[in-house]
């Protein structure tokens, strides 16, 4: 469990399953997340979690609110490589919940944990190019664009780029 002034980032629970659920199913923020969108069930949820959770290359925390353990999204880290030392940032946070802070102190707290508990050195995204909010905070919390994937990935019949960013941790 990771603490900071706002959220905990923590393992999932059986009761956070419904609300996980409902960010599954939310289409413009999947379509936001690069995901394809398909009809999640509770089972569906349970499973997507065991496979995050039970893979050997990537962590997966729930982020609560710190007073209500309300869940308010999840973040990860995908494709750990620990002979590198770097790994790929997914983070997905309720809508109601944009512009409130809560991802700034989510990424504090796992990037302290990427560099303290895993080692890391690096953390990588994908965004899509065309997602200027996320682009603007990925750049507020210390992201570098460092490469640009031209029609990249195709979504409602059009093809769209994806930015490649970058942030190196230091202690």
């Amino acid at each position: 469990m990771i603490r900071t002034e706002t959220v905990v980032l923590r393992a999932w629970q059986d009761n956070d399953i419904p609300s996980l659920q409902a960010l599954r199913n939310d289409i413009p923020l999947q379509q936001a997340l690069m995901s394809v969108p398909r009809p999640n069930s509770p089972g569906a949820v349970r499973d997507w979690l065991n496979r995050k959770t039970q893979s050997a290359d990537s962590v997966f925390f729930v982020l609560a609110d710190k007073d209500s353990d309300a869940v308010l999204g999840y973040v990860q880290l995908a494709k750990i490589d620990t002979v590198h030392r770097h790994a790929a940032l997914g983070i997905c946070l309720s809508p109601a919940q944009h512009g409130a802070g809560v991802a700034t102190e989510a990424c504090r707290g796992l990037f302290a944990y990427a560099l303290h508990t895993l080692g890391l050195h690096k953390i990588v995204l994908e965004v899509l190019a065309g997602n200027g909010r996320a682009v603007r905070f990925y750049k507020k919390i210390g992201f570098a664009e460092v490469g640009r994937w031209k029609d990249h990935f195709l979504q409602d019949q059009h093809w769209h780029d994806v930015l490649l960013m970058e942030k190196v941790l230091t202690p």
